[in-house]
C-alpha cells in the first residue's frame, strides 16, 4: 500500500513537471514570467510594433511606475539601461514610446508633452520625428514666419560673410533655405537661430532667405551685400601746362587726396587738373567705398620728366617679379603695375584682358589676380599710340598647403 502511494506521488510529480515545461514552451510572446520594468517595456514594444496601442500604453505606464505592477519601476530615458549585473538593454525610451502610443490613439497634446520630455532627457531622431508630425497636426491658422536679420554691413573688402539670424512664428519653423539651399533642421521649433557662411562675388550680392512653418506658410527676405576688394586706378596725363589726374573705381570712389587737398567724388571717376610744379613732389591717393586704397608719390624728377617734350619712345612697364617664377600658398597674386609712355598709352592688357579705361600717358593699377592650382602665366602687354609694344611676364605657381589637400587627410 505504502509503495503504491509513493508511486502515485512520483507519477504526479513527473506529470506536473511535464505540464509546467510544456506550458512554458507554449507561452506566447506577450507572456511575462518576471514582473520587472524591462519585461513590461519589452512587451510594450511588441504590442506597439503589432499596432496594439492600448496594451502597449499600459505596459509602458507600468514600466515607468505610473500604474502599479512592476517591481522597481524605472522612468528615465537611457541609450543603454542596466537591468541586473552586467546585463543591459539597448534603447530604453519609455516616455517616447508612450508618447507614440498616445499619438496613435489620437491624443496629440499628451503625446507631445511626453515626447518633449524624452528629448529633454535623451534626444533621439525618433522622438523628433513624431514631434514634427504632431506640431504639423496642431498647426493653427496664424501669421506666417518672421525672419530677423542684422543690418546689412554695407561695403565689405572680404570674400566671405557669416550670415546669422533668427526665424520665428506662431507655428514651428519646419524648413529654412538660403539661396535655395536647405538648412538641416531635425526638430521644428517656434524660434530657430541659423548661421551660414556665404561666398561673395565682387559687386552686389543678393542673399535670399526663405522660412517655412509646419502649416506650409512661407516668408522670404532678401539681404543685399556689397563686396569690393580691388582698389581704385590712377591715370596721369598732360592738360596744357598742367597735370590731368584721373582716379576711377568700378564700384565707386570715396575719397581722393592730392597733397593736402581732400576731394569727395560723387561717382566712379573723378578728373582733377593740377598745376605741374617739378619742384614739389606730388602725393596722390584714392580710396573706394569699401575702404580699398591706392597711394602714389611722384618725385620732382618724375614730374620734370612729364613736363619735358620728348621724342617718341617705346612705353615703359614696371611690375614686381617680372620674368620670374614664384610659388604661393594663397589663391591670389597681388599685381602692382605701372605703365608710362612719352606720348600716350593706348592699351594695357593682362592675358588678353584690357585694363586701360582710356588713353593716358601714365597708368597705375593694383589688383588681385585669382590663381588656379598649378602654374599660372601672367602676361602683360603695353602698347602706345605709335604702335610700340612692350611685354613682360610673371609665372606664379599656386600650391595649396598640404593640410588643405584631401590626399593628406586621414
Amino acid at each position: 500500500m505504502r509503495r503504491a502511494v509513493w508511486l502515485t506521488l512520483l507519477l504526479l510529480g513527473l506529470l506536473s513537471g511535464c505540464i509546467s515545461v510544456q506550458s512554458h514552451r507554449n507561452a506566447g510572446p506577450y507572456d511575462i514570467r518576471h514582473h520587472t520594468w524591462w519585461n513590461y517595456y519589452q512587451r510594450g514594444r511588441l504590442y506597439l510594433k503589432d499596432g496594439r496601442f492600448a496594451e502597449a500604453q499600459k505596459d509602458f505606464e507600468t514600466a515607468m511606475g505610473r500604474t502599479p505592477g512592476a517591481r522597481y519601476p524605472y522612468a528615465e530615458e537611457r541609450w543603454r539601461a542596466r537591468t541586473y549585473g552586467m546585463h543591459m538593454i539597448e534603447g530604453y525610451f519609455p516616455h517616447r514610446e508612450l508618447g507614440i502610443c498616445l499619438f496613435e490613439q489620437s491624443r496629440p497634446v499628451e503625446a507631445l508633452q511626453l515626447l518633449e520630455t524624452s528629448v529633454q532627457m535623451k534626444p533621439s531622431a525618433r522622438a523628433k520625428f513624431y514631434i514634427n508630425r504632431i506640431q504639423k497636426q496642431l498647426a493653427v491658422a496664424a501669421a506666417p514666419p518672421r525672419i530677423d536679420l542684422p543690418a546689412a554691413p554695407g561695403w565689405s573688402t572680404q570674400k566671405s560673410y557669416k550670415l546669422h539670424g533668427r526665424a520665428s512664428g506662431p507655428n514651428a519653423i519646419a524648413a529654412l533655405t538660403i539661396n535655395g539651399v536647405p538648412e538641416f533642421i531635425e526638430l521644428a521649433s517656434s524660434s530657430l537661430r541659423f548661421e551660414h557662411e556665404l561666398t561673395l562675388k565682387q559687386g552686389s550680392n543678393v542673399v535670399q532667405i526663405t522660412a517655412t512653418d509646419v502649416a506650409g506658410q512661407q516668408t522670404t527676405t532678401n539681404l543685399v551685400l556689397q563686396a569690393d576688394w580691388s582698389p581704385p586706378e590712377i591715370l596721369i596725363g598732360r592738360a596744357g601746362n598742367d597735370l590731368s589726374l584721373a582716379c576711377r573705381d568700378n564700384l565707386g570712389l570715396h575719397e581722393i587726396r592730392i597733397n593736402n587737398r581732400v576731394l569727395t567724388p560723387a561717382g566712379t571717376e573723378q578728373t582733377v587738373r593740377w598745376p605741374l610744379d617739378p619742384q614739389t613732389p606730388l602725393n596722390l591717393s584714392a580710396t573706394d567705398r569699401a575702404g580699398n586704397r591706392i597711394g602714389w608719390t611722384l618725385s620732382g624728377k618724375e614730374l620734370r620728366h612729364l613736363a619735358q617734350h620728348k621724342p617718341p619712345a617705346p612705353p615703359r612697364l614696371q611690375i614686381a617679379d617680372a620674368d620670374k617664377t614664384i610659388t604661393l600658398c594663397t589663391p591670389e597674386y597681388a599685381l602692382d603695375l605701372y605703365a608710362e609712355d612719352d606720348t600716350s598709352l593706348r592699351s594695357v592688357q593682362l592675358n588678353g584682358e584690357e585694363l586701360l579705361p582710356r588713353n593716358t600717358p601714365v597708368f597705375r593699377s593694383l589688383r588681385r589676380v585669382p590663381l588656379a592650382q598649378g602654374i599660372n602665366p601672367l602676361r602683360l602687354t603695353v602698347e602706345d599710340s605709335e604702335g610700340n609694344r612692350v611685354e613682360k611676364q610673371v609665372s606664379v605657381i599656386y600650391r595649396p598647403p598640404e593640410y588643405l589637400d584631401r590626399t593628406y587627410r586621414l
